[in-house]
């Protein structure tokens, strides 16, 4: 606890001065920090405000008031409600939710309504939020045309407990209580023009606050009474929002730059029939170019109703691109489609021969690019599908820059054989989308490769200074005690190095849990994943690429590693590119430094600029 400096104890002992002095309105909220506090008051108040006040007692399954002195009940009765006319009331149960019905709506009684035994069945209320009952007041007799609702007696407790105390027999009662008074407790998340509190029986931290907090001007506060040491907040607040993660803006998925060219891949699987949620998606307006695959269009007389503003679209049917005597030819489904900014300048390339292929290529004259949108059938065979596109891609000349991109139906993260994967790599592609799942079943059917030889690799004879600075970054040293990877991950997450223990620790729990997938790469200095964990666990312990690729998991994290001379290279973690970690690394030294953008902000790199791990 701190003592509270001069300028709030005079606010404070002004705001109990406007209470003695009664400047505030005899209808205001109080708030007590207990219960009996709380009956006193607005026991007070329904006696001076109201007239013909009445006694509503618990009553059993047949109507029947349940009185004190009368119950032989094990479990203790609930106090009789006393109400009236022109009280002020809260509702204590959540009756209906979406209708606004909720626990702690308050409101004014304004009527009670008789059954033929002329007991009370109804309440009317007028709620204090008019939002309140709007779907109770169209069925309901009693408050149809009318700013009311209605309560009924109900049972006050849900818990099955309740009913085995007393015998099985449902007790009923209006779920209300007075309400000119309520506990702190009660009051969080109310706002109200005039607050009068009393701060005898605060307990706790932050009692205080909650209920300064609940009244929006401070000239609407009035205390009761002072008692300064009752406002203090935890000892742990400070630690624990020292601790708290930087709250960052997320960087976009798509670069507002004409540097970049933004490309979204979707397998739609029905144009026509998901059209309006495609584009409505907040990431369709932001694509320069939207490549589709499984359009199911029978023809191009459909896509008439399918353009996007701002964009030109290009589709190919699968009735087009199979040759009548293909069996895929007369086969439902399939068709490819591109939609591309009315702006850019593009070429479509067509091959001079019928490829049984389902594909569109264009060339995006700007960037001197090549884009293949591509689909493959489970019913198209891989040898069949890899003949016809290798054909298009020497037409085309396979040395250019090329990205292909669409859905092969070869799943990557499978162990069995990737013919696809396998064939394209050897002709010096590398999929982007390697190691990452771009299904719900976490599958990853979808290719986004490009040309090995179109990354730009650092210059040998530049500095890492140099090398950073190419790409708008700049070197953050961190301390060199063999704990320098774990500091860097550490300063990247949060901008310090102090968490560098606890990755450390998290990263070896997740080798403890995953150990069967990495005993196979330990290599002969440890001899078994049981020594390699004992020895990674030690303070100080250099970080090897079995952690690294532990921790680029558990931190969910793609880590990018930039050493002099190589290109970036990516170590997998996250499912999207944009979630990225950037560390440097000395391999002379064994010492890995964080990094930042030159303005302090977080790194990026784009899929084009990185070296993808295989």
């Amino acid at each position: 606890k701190e003592d509270m400096d001069k300028e709030d104890r005079d606010s404070l002992e002004k705001c109990h001065r406007r209470y003695l002095h009664k400047e505030y309105h005899s209808e205001a909220l109080h708030l007590f920090a207990r219960n009996a506090q709380v009956d006193a008051h607005n026991g007070e108040m329904i006696e001076k405000i109201c007239t013909n006040i009445r006694t509503f007692y618990e009553v059993d399954s047949n109507n029947k008031e349940i009185k004190q002195n009368e119950s032989k009940h094990t479990k203790k009765i609930n106090k009789p409600l006393r109400l009236a006319k022109n009280a002020r009331v809260m509702i204590t149960k959540n009756i209906c939710v979406k209708d606004g019905l909720a626990n702690g709506v308050t409101g004014r009684i304004v009527e009670f309504v008789e059954n033929n035994n002329a007991h009370i069945s109804h309440i009317i209320i007028k709620c204090d939020s008019p939002k309140v009952g709007r779907l109770h007041r169209v069925s309901c007799p009693h408050c149809h045309g009318r700013d009311t609702i209605c309560i009924i007696r109900e049972s006050d407790s849900i818990d099955q407990q309740d009913f085995d105390v007393r015998s099985r027999k449902a007790i009923k009662q209006f779920p209300l209580r007075l309400s000119w008074a309520m506990t702190i407790h009660k009051a969080q998340g109310i706002t109200v023009d005039q607050v009068v509190i009393s701060t005898k029986g605060f307990f706790g931290s932050g009692m205080g606050y909650t209920a300064l907090s609940r009244v929006r001007t401070l000239e609407g506060l009035f205390l009761i009474d002072l008692h300064f040491d009752k406002f203090y907040s935890n000892e742990n607040v400070d630690r624990v929002l020292s601790r708290m993660k930087e709250m960052r803006k997320k960087r976009p998925i798509f670069q507002e730059s004409s540097e970049f060219l933004n490309i979204l891949f979707h397998n739609i699987e029905g144009l026509k029939c998901n059209f309006n949620a495609f584009r409505r998606h907040h990431l369709t307006q932001k694509a320069d170019v939207i490549c589709l695959a499984e359009t199911w269009l029978k023809n191009n007389n459909e896509i008439d109703k399918l353009e996007l503003d701002g964009y030109n679209l290009l589709h190919k049917t699968r009735l087009c691109l199979f040759e009548s005597s293909h069996p895929l030819h007369s086969q439902k489904g399939g068709g490819v489609a591109i939609y591309f900014r009315k702006e850019m300048s593009i070429k479509k390339i067509d091959s001079c021969k019928h490829l049984n292929l389902e594909y569109i290529t264009f060339e995006v004259e700007k960037n001197n690019m090549i884009i293949i949108i591509c689909y493959r059938s489970p019913q198209h065979s891989k040898k069949e599908f890899l003949i016809n596109l290798i054909e298009h891609l020497e037409e085309i000349s396979i040395e250019k820059h090329i990205f292909l991109i669409g859905d092969f139906n070869e799943n990557t993260l499978n162990n069995k054989s990737k013919t696809i994967d396998t064939k394209l790599k050897s002709l010096g592609f590398t999929n982007i989308f390697k190691d990452l799942p771009t299904t719900n079943s976490l599958t990853s059917l979808d290719y986004n490769i490009m040309k090995k030889n179109s990354l730009k690799r650092p210059s040998s004879t530049s500095s890492l200074f140099e090398q950073l600075a190419s790409f708008g970054f700049k070197k953050v040293k961190v301390l060199g005690d063999g704990n320098c990877f774990f500091r860097a991950i550490s300063h990247q997450l949060y901008r310090h190095e102090h968490d560098h223990s606890n990755i450390r620790s998290v990263t070896i729990n997740y080798l403890i849990e995953n150990m069967n997938d990495f005993a196979p790469f330990v290599d002969d200095m440890d001899s078994t994943i049981e020594n390699y964990i004992e020895r990674m666990s030690r303070n100080g312990t250099y970080a090897d690429h079995l952690a690294i690729s532990a921790t680029a998991v558990i931190v969910n994290k793609n880590i990018i590693i930039h050493e002099i001379g190589k290109t970036p290279l990516l170590i997998p973690g996250s499912d999207f590119i944009d979630h990225q970690v950037h560390v440097c690394y000395y391999p002379d030294l064994l010492h890995y430094d964080s990094i930042a953008c030159v303005n302090n902000e977080s790194p990026f790199l784009s899929a084009e600029q990185i070296l993808f791990t295989s």
